[in-house]
């Protein structure tokens, strides 16, 4: 006999056989690639861009990622599964899904641009000592927000709030060092 968890994009599935207690981790992971790559398959079916395998592949590896890479970084990323492939068809893919709306770039005068495969709202802060950049919800922010949105009245599209400070490595390295 032997049970199965409903399948949700953000649960795992886990197989369990309570037989003989066996947990198939690798089912599970590969029925969570299996997902992925459909759920990506039909977004980009949806945005009305050509399905490839590179588009959905940069797409993939970027949303593993938290770190909000620069193009050359997820290039390395992308590089492991796809050896051929160049740095300008990371770059040109990454603004066709940045103008789609599927990754948001984010730039800063004088730096490198940043992309993040999390498109949900959410605001950024930027380390002064580092430069890494971390994904924040402040309490309260929101209620801000749709008071602005209000306030505008639907004139503004979107918008982009990022806070300058230290990621929590360097804030504590600041910490103890004082």
């Amino acid at each position: 006999m032997f049970s199965i968890q409903e399948v949700h994009p953000h649960s795992s599935l886990n197989l369990l056989f309570s037989e003989n207690g066996l947990n198939f981790q690798k089912e599970k992971i590969y029925f969570q690639e299996q997902f992925l790559k459909t759920a990506i398959s039909e977004k980009i079916k949806e945005m009305k861009l050509s399905n490839t395998n590179q588009r959905r592949v940069i797409i993939e590896e970027l949303r593993k990622l938290k770190s909000h890479p620069t193009a050359e970084e997820l290039y390395c990323k992308v590089k492991r599964r796809i050896p051929l492939i160049s740095l300008a068809t990371v770059y040109r893919n990454l603004d066709v899904l940045s103008e789609a709306g599927e990754v948001l770039r984010l730039e800063i005068a004088g730096k490198q641009k940043r992309f993040d495969g999390d498109t949900s709202p959410h605001y950024h802060l930027r380390c002064k000592e580092c430069g890494a950049v971390e994904d924040i919800m402040p309490e309260g922010i929101e209620s801000a927000r749709e008071n602005l949105e209000h306030f505008i009245s639907g004139r503004i599209c979107n918008a982009r709030l990022e806070f300058d400070g230290y990621c929590r490595n360097c804030y504590s390295a600041l910490k103890k060092a004082n």
